[in-house]
């Protein structure tokens, strides 16, 4: 694959030397290590067109892009990908797109990110930007990246902050930025740079194993709308929390600025009623507040990245034309189905169910999601109760399976593992890692598939290795030079009278040591 393909990104990227992210968390940033961030929250374009003689039997594309790409070809979304991956196993997705092509001229239009933050999404702030693909058509290759793309960045994003602990940008735009529409075969892009062949390229691809996520439009439940200070604003309620973004249609005067407020939860009076106003100063760190600046035209939003919430707000400009059938809620997860249903007939038991399996179904999204909120992190010791549930619930192993392979490759890192992978943030947790042969057992017995185990003894037995210099001497741990959880936050650890430093203090930690043998135990079933 991406035999004659080149590497593309734009001039500002195209010299940037690969940065290294990677290290022990209790250890400092790579020596060497710097990062312009002038780069940060960059959305590069690129486009090209291409005749094609008549309309394809079978086409299919191959594309990754570092962070992240959505794809359009004449002027559709198709898809967006790919899953988070380390360089050395980035991986990249194979689409079918024949039902997108025609015969005659044909576009296709990228629109990647680069994001720049040390956190749990992505491997970013390394100086890594790039798209790569491949289009064959009936077997023969119809266009690859090169330096015949067009390639410009999009002017309409800005950002005020930043949500959660650094985990992504407000994304504030201006609907008058030159480059609206880009993704439109109609659009001019004459006055666009041509893509660079990015000069130090250090990855090695890899099929992503998983689909790609499922993107629909769901109406709110309900609307209602307000005078506030002369202005119309619009209070929406989807009936149930998901995972996406607010998607409008407005027109008003130039210049005139939508405000969006996103929350999980109704602020209430003093009696502790619901109000028809969301709570955007949120529990978990994040202040959804964002803006959207008019052109004057038929302007149309849709975010790039995404959020989870219930409730939104639209605080409207004077002049601002918007109807209720103007505005949904873009809904994005991972290919969901579920195989079992809740056992009981009792109605409070239906809610609880649903309301578990629609926090499995939501928060299942290229990986699994502590939250899809504050960190948005595949975090190894929730696996054991968020993959291990999704996986009994829909009867798909695939995305779990993907999870454990995506921790085994972080022992390039520590042979401990990382407890959230694969991301720039660097977080070691003893008692996570602990978790993995668990993780591993069950989802052989789930799936069956003998290779898994195969491929992932080692690691576990390396893992298992790597504890064990800590032995005091009598088979229990001391000392071990990451972080255990407990039960975390302080104030809800019930009296735990253990020292719970970061790295843990002297002492026989009984959690820590109860993980430890349980992890031998695992590993020994593996073996047999």
């Amino acid at each position: 694959m991406f035999e004659t393909a080149k590497i593309i990104t734009n001039a500002r990227f195209s010299a940037c030397v690969p940065q290294n992210v990677f290290h022990r968390e209790i250890e400092p940033m790579p020596e060497g290590y710097v990062h312009d961030k002038s780069l940060c929250n960059r959305h590069v374009l690129f486009r090209r067109s291409f005749v094609l003689a008549k309309a394809p039997g079978k086409a299919l594309i191959s594309i990754t892009a570092d962070d992240y790409y959505k794809l359009y070809i004449n002027g559709v979304f198709v898809t967006q990908g790919p899953a988070a991956g380390y360089p050395q196993h980035y991986y990249y997705n194979t689409v079918d797109v024949t039902e997108y092509l025609h015969e005659g001229e044909n576009l296709i239009a990228v629109h990647t990110y680069y994001q720049g933050l040390i956190n749990r999404v992505w491997v970013s702030a390394d100086m890594r930007h790039m798209m790569l693909c491949q289009l064959d058509v009936d077997g023969k290759t119809a266009l690859v990246s090169d330096e015949s793309w067009k390639c410009a960045e999009h002017t309409g994003y800005s950002a005020s902050h930043t949500f959660g602990y650094e985990t992504q940008y407000a994304e504030d735009f201006d609907s008058r930025a030159a480059e609206v529409g880009f993704e439109k075969p109609s659009f001019d892009d004459s006055a666009w740079e041509y893509a660079k062949e990015r000069l130090h390229t250090d990855y090695t691809f890899a099929l992503q194993p998983t689909k790609q996520l499922e993107i629909y439009d769901v109406p709110p439940a309900r609307i209602t709308r307000r005078c506030e200070d002369g202005k119309t604003v619009l209070f929406c309620d989807l009936g149930f929390e998901a995972v996406g973004a607010v998607c409008l249609r407005a027109k008003g005067l130039p210049g005139s600025v939508v405000v969006i407020r996103c929350g999980e939860e109704c602020l209430t009076d003093e009696n502790g009623a619901d109000l028809d106003a969301v709570r955007y100063q949120m529990r978990c760190n994040c202040v959804y507040e964002e803006t959207w600046t008019l052109s004057g035209g038929d302007d149309v939003l849709v975010p790039y990245d995404y959020k989870a919430f219930r409730y939104f707000e639209l605080h409207l400009p004077k002049g601002c034309e918007m109807k209720d059938e103007d505005v949904v809620f873009q809904v994005r997860h991972y290919p969901y189905k579920e195989a079992v249903s809740c056992p009981s007939d009792d109605p409070e038991l239906q809610k609880i169910w649903r309301l578990c399996a629609d926090t499995l179904k939501y928060g299942a999204q290229e990986g699994f999601m502590d939250c899809p909120t504050r960190e948005k992190g595949q975090y190894l010791n929730d696996c054991s109760v968020s993959a291990c549930a999704y996986t009994l619930l829909t009867g798909d192993a695939a995305l779990m399976k993907k999870a454990l392979y995506d921790y085994a490759r972080s022992a390039f890192i520590t042979p401990g593992l990382m407890t959230c992978a694969p991301g720039a943030l660097m977080q070691e947790i003893a008692d996570a890692t602990m978790q993995f042969p668990m993780q591993v057992l069950f989802c052989y017995r789930q799936s069956g598939d003998r290779k898994l185990l195969s491929d992932l003894l080692p690691v576990c037995e390396a893992a298992a290795e790597h504890f064990r210099k800590f032995d005091r001497g009598d088979g229990l741990l001391e000392l071990v030079d990451s972080w255990n959880l407990i039960d975390w936050p302080e104030n809800l650890r019930d009296d735990y009278d253990f020292p719970a430093t970061k790295p843990i203090g002297p002492g026989a930690h009984n959690v820590m040591n109860a993980f430890g043998y349980g992890m031998q135990r695992e590993i020994d079933k593996i073996r047999a």
